[in-house]
């Protein structure tokens, strides 16, 4: 396969995952927030609700994190290879003492902590003052098509 066309299949690959995992992100947030938090509170404000469910960064940034120290155990892997017998054995100690399963175990505490730790990061916001709202003037559809002058009543002369 050509180069631009591997490029453009790897770029569809990325755009596919992207979405599927935003979709993940989505629905598990209106689960979470729907399904468990409105019958833990039920008096729950829609801002509050808006900030329970507003998860992704912190999902986002528990992947990166989980990413970047599982790649770095690859790397040490791939080093240090498991020496012959008799020879010493120079590898870091989380490579020596720390089985691949158990680092596993580990990797995903991790990634929960950094998940519920920026989870919790926006809850801040639940206090701040709410700034004051910018009157708008209501536009219906009928004031849009007809001029001003062609939309008058006049309701005192009617009779009730």
């Amino acid at each position: 396969m050509p180069s631009g066309l591997r490029g453009l299949m790897i770029a569809v690959m990325m755009a596919a995952l992207m979405s599927s995992l935003t979709s993940i992100f989505n629905s598990s947030s209106t689960l979470f927030t729907m399904d468990i938090w409105k019958k833990h509170r039920p008096r729950a404000t829609e801002k509050e609700l808006l900030l329970v469910g507003s998860f992704d960064h912190g999902a986002f940034w528990g992947l990166m994190v989980g990413l970047v120290v599982g790649v770095c155990r690859m790397v040490l892997e791939f080093a240090f290879p498991p020496p012959r017998c008799g020879v010493v054995d120079w590898a870091p100690t989380v490579l020596r003492s720390v089985h691949y399963l158990h680092f596993a175990i580990l990797l995903c505490g991790l990634t929960a902590v950094v998940v519920v730790a920026l989870c919790n990061l926006t809850w801040w916001t639940l206090t701040e003052e709410v700034q004051s709202q910018i009157p708008l003037r209501k536009v219906s559809s009928v004031s849009r098509r007809s001029p001003p002058h062609a939309v008058t009543t006049d309701y005192s002369s009617q009779s009730s």
